[in-house]
Formats: C-alpha cells, structure tokens, sequence
C-alpha cells in the first residue's frame, strides 16, 4: 500500500442544531503497490475553538488599533 501527497482544506459546517462548526480536513489517495486507487484516507478535526480564539485576537487587536489612533 502506498499513500500519496495528502491535501488539506478548511470548512465552514453547520450542525444539526443549526450552529457552526469549523473542520480541517486532510485527504489523500492510498494505491496498492502496482498503483491501482484502493480508496481515501481522510481526518476532519474540529477546529472550531481555534477559530473562535481567533476571531477574539483580531477583534482584540482591531480595538486596540482604533484606540491608539485616537491617543495619537
């Protein structure tokens, strides 16, 4: 079996529930030795609270920006 160059992607989901959630996605093509395509290796995390944790650091920031512009 041999696996190949994996590629990755970030999704935006929604739940069941209606609420968003964040994936990073991983997937690449595993062939058996004489190259015939065997199927796809994939890993989806969560990465939602990262991307919240995220989102809070660039409000953050922007806030700090705006009041430093009106120091100056």
């Amino acid at each position: 079996m041999k696996a190949e160059k994996s590629r990755s992607r970030f999704l935006l989901c929604v739940r069941n529930d209606g609420s968003d959630v964040w994936l990073f996605v991983s997937a690449c093509p595993v062939r058996a030795e004489n190259g015939a395509f065997m199927g796809i290796l994939c890993m989806f995390t969560d990465i939602t609270e990262r991307k919240r944790a995220e989102e809070h650091v660039k409000a953050s920031l922007q806030e700090k920006e705006i009041l430093i512009k009106e120091i100056h």
